[in-house]
């Protein structure tokens, strides 16, 4: 059985939401109104991110100085070492911000990582537009990137999709995956649609699913009251 890993970033790989704490930092007051606006349902998700992207005032050399700051699980490359050592190929699937997400993985030597997320657009005097990831036109929750999209793909290849995330952008494509890992919001997602899924705190969590899910001599089981994959 070939996997194939996609994964998300904040949240999940970064401990915080680097947009959220982004906007936060250096965007003008705003962006909470528009994220609001995303809330109620009357504006898409890729909308929400470019106009609150066109409201951050920070120059470059802030804004690279304040992506060090970023964290990471502890976890994650040590992680991704491990694929590497599998031969299990591992992407990053995020409806965040490029070069955050790039530089923050390069500083951790993970620069090599395949990235797909929305394009950051350096404007003049501080000032950025996004340009979204175009997967497909028509994406069933209107985001930058569509990661139902991108899992469609994926499993045309015949690839088996072992999906990593956390949050509300990962609902729709946890329901084509193979095998969820999941926590907070789309744990609970997950438990509350039936969907095959292994909760999970941190990536030393998801390494020992990942090795029981290639050592041939493990199983699945499913119970049928606690809507979690077990792997025995």
């Amino acid at each position: 059985m070939v996997w194939r890993i996609l994964c998300d970033f904040d949240g999940t790989i970064s401990l915080q939401d680097t947009t959220d704490q982004l906007l936060e930092r250096f965007a003008e007051p705003a962006w909470q109104e528009i994220e609001a606006q995303w809330v109620a349902g009357q504006i898409s998700s890729a909308e929400c991110m470019r106009r609150q992207v066109e409201l951050l005032r920070v120059d470059k050399a802030t804004l690279d100085k304040w992506i060090k700051s970023v964290e990471i699980d502890a976890r994650f490359v040590e992680f991704v070492r491990f694929c590497e050592r599998q031969k299990v190929d591992i992407r990053i699937t995020s409806d965040g911000i490029d070069y955050v997400i790039k530089n923050t993985l390069a500083r951790h030597g993970l620069g090599h990582l395949h990235v797909t997320a929305n394009h950051l657009v350096f404007l003049k005097n501080g000032h950025y537009t996004l340009t979204p990831y175009d997967t497909i036109k028509a994406c069933s929750r209107s985001g930058g990137v569509c990661k139902c999209g991108l899992s469609v793909m994926e499993r045309a290849k015949k690839e088996h999709i072992l999906y990593i995330g956390d949050g509300r952008s990962d609902f729709c494509v946890s329901q084509n995956a193979e095998l969820v890992l999941a926590k907070s919001k789309l744990l609970t997602f997950c438990q509350q649609h039936d969907l095959p899924h292994v909760a999970f705190q941190d990536f030393g969590d998801v390494k020992a699913t990942l090795h029981k899910l290639i050592t041939p001599e493990h199983t699945f089981q499913q119970p049928t009251l606690q809507h979690a994959l077990v792997i025995a």
